[in-house]
């Protein structure tokens, strides 16, 4: 089984192998978690290391002992940073668990809206999140307008924009859990041209998040 796990990490991940292999460990269930928060933070710290590898490894391609194409390093990426939505999904999920009243309602919104979102990434089965959590939360609701048989032209919760730099770093993600520092460029894997921070990246590049014990 190690020898299985050894040859995933190394094929999918490349360079950001042993941060992922931390990022496995929070999750393989081998050990409980007293406090969520501590969970979620070192899971967002190995995905910035892993993103700090990726990168180090496309300034530094001469270096590199096994060279890769664009096109791998690319996928190599794409993996992480549907690691990092799905790891803020877990993170909305969160906090909209754990509060009352009307911030519940809100918090499950915004849940709901990034789970339909980062649907193609397959980390979460959006339909059945969709149809399924308000039907068990009596305290929540979908309107009429938003339900999934409503198109995404005519549904206000619906959107498939590709996420952007700019958007996490000016939204709520700096909170209790842990501290984000704001990445202010996107480097291009294959040359030294940085990119503007509103291009649509599919999140390419990860904001940094340090884990917190509140």
């Amino acid at each position: 089984m190690d020898a299985l796990t050894d040859d995933f990490l190394s094929r999918c991940f490349g360079p950001a192998e042993e941060p992922m292999r931390e990022f496995s460990r929070q999750l393989d269930g081998s050990h409980a978690h007293l406090v969520f928060d501590d969970q979620v933070g070192r899971m967002f710290r190995s995905l910035d290391e892993g993103h700090r590898l990726i990168n180090q490894e496309a300034d530094n391609e001469q270096t590199t002992q096994q060279r890769r194409s664009p096109e791998q390093r690319q996928q190599i990426a794409a993996r992480h940073n549907d690691l990092v939505l799905y790891t803020r999904y877990v993170d909305l999920f969160h906090r909209y668990w754990i509060v009352e009243g009307v911030e519940r309602q809100s918090a499950f919104e915004t849940m709901l809206r990034h789970a339909y979102r980062m649907r193609r990434s397959m980390m979460v089965h959006a339909k059945a999140i969709y149809r399924d959590v308000d039907a068990r939360d009596k305290n929540v609701s979908i309107p009429e307008d938003a339900t999934w048989n409503v198109a995404e032209a005519d549904n206000p919760w619906k959107s498939s924009e590709p996420f952007t730099l700019t958007e996490f770093a000016e939204d709520d993600f700096s909170s209790n859990h842990w501290t984000l520092e704001t990445c202010l460029e996107k480097p291009r894997f294959w040359g030294r041209r940085t990119l503007p921070l509103d291009e649509p990246v599919c999140f390419e590049h990860v904001c940094r998040g340090v884990g917190e014990v509140r």
